[in-house]
Parts: structure tokens; C-alpha cells; sequence
């Protein structure tokens, strides 16, 4: 227990020190959909190198009372593998993806469920272009892993550039929508991107962010410094969602995601 408490502290220093380029990057700047847009143009311009790297480091997590470090392969398997449950369970028939980025989580799924249309939604271009690079020279090795399917076969995927504050579909266009650490992004709006998730889906939405709810005060705190998304999942019951559960596989140590399943009311 000793070295758990330890290790919360070095990242809790590390997380606010001059070290995390997040809050050097941000510089007392306001989150905008203009600064993700810039930000994010470097992210995906650089993503397809990282995508085969088996030991990128991505940090240390809670797991089972245990702290361990996770490379970032291991996280996006994790939460594949939650998001593949709850498709099980809910057996939508379409499926949009809200701030997809280079669509590798579609990708995977639409491989996992090949009978489901799978349509992503992304703010920049190049996280298109990563995709459309994906597509033409898929990392087998990296899929593979993550979806412990051996034969890849990527099925049609549509893909749209556009922001999630207006989605361009109409009204119940899909079974289920969802996000993965995408509307984090949105610290002022994020209303408006639930309110536009509700609107164009007919049953399920599914949310794995940081919800305010479930941070502790060094979390919270961090969330502010990088002006991170701080919204409650009482906002979802507001909007006319009725939360079917809520589920935590593992906790970041300097920030909680949630995976929280709505239905639509």
C-alpha cells in the first residue's frame, strides 16, 4: 500500500510539473475546437509511426488494487474489449464513432463485427489521411493483437471531416454512437456534442471520458490545468438519457475514464 500511495504522488508531481506537455502546449490558452484542430494536426501527421511500436510507453494505471504500467497497445486493447461487450449486448446494426481520430478503433470493431456499417466522425484531416494510410498498408501485427483476430479483412468504413458540435446526419440515423476520449476535448460545449449524439441516434450511446464524477481532487485539479472536459454524468439525465450502467476497467493515475451507457429516453 506503501509504494501505491509513492507512485500516485510522483505522478501527481510529474502531472503538474513543466514536464507534461499538455499544459506546456496549452500555455493559459482556452481549449477551442481551432486549438485541438492545430494540436491534433501534429498528432495524427506523426500517429502512424507510433502505431507499431509494441513498447510505447503510455503510463501507469490502478488495476485490481495494483499499480502497473500500461503501454499504450495494452490501453486501446482494454478498451476495444469493452467496447466489443457492449456491442454484443446491444447489437446495434449501425454504429458511429464521434472524434475517431485515425479510425483504428473502427478499424478493429468493423473487423470484430463485419456485418455492422460503422461510420466514423473526425475534426481534422490528417486523422483522415492516417486512416486512409491505415487502410492502404494496414499494421497486420498491431491488429492482430488487438483484435486476436489472425485473418484481416477490413470491411467498408465511412468516414466524414467534420466537427461534432454539428453532426451532418439526420435524426436517428444510428443504433448506437459513441466516444473514446473525445469529447474531453470539449471543456465548454460538450452539451451541444450530447445533445447531437442523442439526435442522431436511435437507442444507445456510449461515453468513455472523464466525467467529473468519478475524479479525485488531484485529478480534477489536472483537468482544469489542461482545460479538460469537467462535465457530470447528471448532465447526460438532463439531456434525456437514462444511464444503464457504468463501468471503470482501469483508472489512469492522474485521470478516471468511464465507460458510461445511455439509453435514450
Amino acid at each position: 500500500m506503501n509504494y501505491l500511495i509513492k507512485k500516485k504522488w510522483q505522478m501527481y508531481f510529474k502531472a503538474f510539473g513543466l514536464k507534461d506537455k499538455r499544459i506546456r502546449l496549452l500555455g493559459g490558452r482556452q481549449r477551442t475546437e481551432l486549438f485541438v484542430k492545430q494540436e491534433y494536426k501534429e498528432v495524427w501527421g506523426a500517429y502512424q509511426k507510433d502505431l507499431y511500436d509494441f513498447t510505447l510507453g503510455y503510463g501507469y494505471v490502478e488495476l485490481n488494487g495494483r499499480i502497473v504500467f500500461q503501454t499504450a497497445l495494452e490501453d486501446r486493447r482494454l478498451q476495444l474489449e469493452e467496447f466489443t461487450r457492449i456491442i454484443k449486448s446491444t447489437q446495434p446494426k449501425t454504429v458511429l464513432e464521434i472524434g475517431a481520430g485515425s479510425g483504428l478503433n473502427l478499424i478493429c470493431l468493423a473487423i470484430l463485427f463485419p456485418d455492422i456499417h460503422f461510420t466514423g466522425l473526425e475534426l481534422t484531416r490528417e486523422g483522415f489521411e492516417a486512416f486512409e494510410a491505415m487502410l492502404a498498408n494496414p499494421p497486420v501485427k498491431v491488429i492482430q493483437y488487438l483484435t486476436g483476430v489472425s485473418n484481416i479483412k477490413i470491411p467498408k468504413i465511412n468516414f466524414i471531416v467534420r466537427s461534432m458540435l454539428q453532426l451532418p446526419f439526420h435524426d436517428k440515423t444510428f443504433d448506437l454512437t459513441y466516444s473514446s476520449m473525445a469529447i474531453e476535448q470539449i471543456p465548454r460545449d460538450y452539451k451541444q456534442v450530447f445533445k447531437e449524439a442523442k439526435r442522431v441516434t436511435k437507442e444507445w450511446c456510449v461515453f468513455y471520458e472523464g466525467f467529473e464524477d468519478f475524479q479525485n481532487f488531484f485529478q480534477k485539479m489536472y483537468r482544469r490545468k489542461v482545460d479538460y472536459f469537467r462535465g457530470k454524468t447528471a448532465t447526460l439525465r438532463r439531456i434525456g438519457f437514462k444511464i444503464i450502467s457504468v463501468r471503470i476497467p482501469f483508472s489512469h493515475i492522474i485521470y478516471t475514464n468511464a465507460f458510461v451507457i445511455c439509453k435514450i429516453l
